[in-house]
């Protein structure tokens, strides 16, 4: 999990992201975890996000929303 500090710079990142894409418009994410997600393609670091409307995960690199 990510500082205190780093957290809601992550936070405010990914919520100025939204304006750029049609997705959840509404969302705001309330708390994030990086996180490693482990498939059968292999393992790889995800920013799981917990929102007011649902539940994202962002590539880390880019901040592109990969599932929501």
């Amino acid at each position: 999990m990510f500082p205190l500090y780093l957290q809601s710079r992550l936070v405010e990142r990914i919520n100025r992201t939204w304006g750029k894409m049609n997705i959840l418009k509404d969302n705001k994410d309330l708390a994030c975890f990086y996180t490693t997600k482990h498939s059968w393609r292999g393992k790889y670091k995800r920013v799981f996000s917990v929102g007011t409307h649902g539940i994202t995960t962002y590539n880390p690199t880019t901040l592109e929303v990969t599932n929501q």
